[in-house]
């Protein structure tokens, strides 16, 4: 059985997989793993799987492959998933464009300065003193140069922006104007204009960026996390935003998620908060089926899948 689980899910979505298997598999849609009784029968799942507890995975029996619908699979027991022979593809580089997108209108925000002038509307204030700034000329540091740092410098240069990419080996890169290894992020920090944050979580990009780092930007800066919430230490992040000792922040991402109506980050002055949405658009889950239905032609024919996620570098 071929288990589509996916709130965003519909008929369509499964007819297009029915379509695909030539009656291989049977196709079974839910909107929640509650809804399957016997899971012994899955043999592939397609799933964004953050809901999914170790206990679930173990009822599935016949389990083989997951397909993820998210770029990252470090909310899955992969301990387990490996000591089963389980194969794990993601949708890395499938949602690309409008997460690229997403990180042009939070800087477009943050430059236009949209948040000031939305407070002037409130107080119908006709202010024209505070002027707004411009991408073209300032410095674009994306952290992190896979497909999703590749397609923001892209669209960077439609904006005549200078870009900096990091990423561990600092090599050479399309379309960026520089590049450094992570190493060198201290360094490179005082340059940014905008600091965009694509890397996935790893044991070494924990806490990437906190306290010590932010202290480094610019105070007319912008950091946008994109990439997964615990790279940035949140304390940190509320502290230099409460001090205003940058220009602002927006973050798409969360230690915890949903994030708790306690938490400080919503009422955090100079933070652009969304509730894990950067790739969410109405081609989402065309996309992410896009992807199922290319690694299942390889599943049948034996061949090996796209983008199979590697346990051994954590992303």
């Amino acid at each position: 059985m071929i288990l589509i689980q996916h709130m965003q899910a519909d008929e369509r979505h499964q007819k297009r997989v029915e379509e695909v298997t030539n009656g291989n598999h049977q196709v079974k849609l839910v909107k929640n793993i509650s809804e399957v009784i016997d899971r012994s029968q899955i043999e592939i799942l397609f799933t964004y799987g953050k809901e999914f507890k170790l206990e679930t995975f173990k009822e599935m029996t016949s389990l083989k492959w997951i397909q993820l619908s998210s770029t990252g699979f470090d909310h899955l027991p992969k301990e387990y998933i490996q000591e089963k022979g389980i194969t794990v593809t993601t949708a890395k580089g499938a949602h690309a464009e409008p997460i690229a997108e997403y990180a042009f209108s939070t800087m477009l925000y943050f430059s236009r300065k949209i948040d000031r002038f939305q407070e002037l509307q409130k107080k119908k204030n006709w202010n024209r003193l505070d002027f707004p700034t411009e991408l073209a000329g300032s410095t674009l540091v994306v952290m992190g140069m896979g497909y999703i740092g590749k397609e923001i410098a892209r669209k960077a240069r439609a904006f005549d922006m200078h870009t900096i990419g990091i990423n561990r080996t600092g090599d050479v890169s399309e379309f960026f104007n520089e590049t450094f290894r992570i190493e060198q992020l201290e360094e490179i920090l005082p340059k940014a204009d905008y600091l965009i944050l694509t890397l996935p979580l790893t044991s070494q990009t924990y806490h990437l960026i906190g306290q010590k780092q932010l202290h480094l930007l610019k105070p007319t800066a912008v950091v946008i996390n994109i990439g997964r919430g615990e790279l940035m230490d949140e304390s940190a992040a509320i502290e230099v935003l409460q001090a205003h000792r940058i220009r602002g922040m927006a973050m798409d991402v969360f230690h915890q998620e949903p994030l708790p109506e306690d938490s400080p980050l919503w009422h955090t002055e100079g933070l652009l908060l969304t509730p894990h949405m950067a790739a969410m658009t109405n081609r989402f889950l065309d996309r992410s089926i896009d992807r199922l239905i290319k690694n299942y032609q390889h599943y049948i024919n034996g061949e090996k899948m796209i983008d199979v996620a590697n346990f051994s570098k954590e992303y």
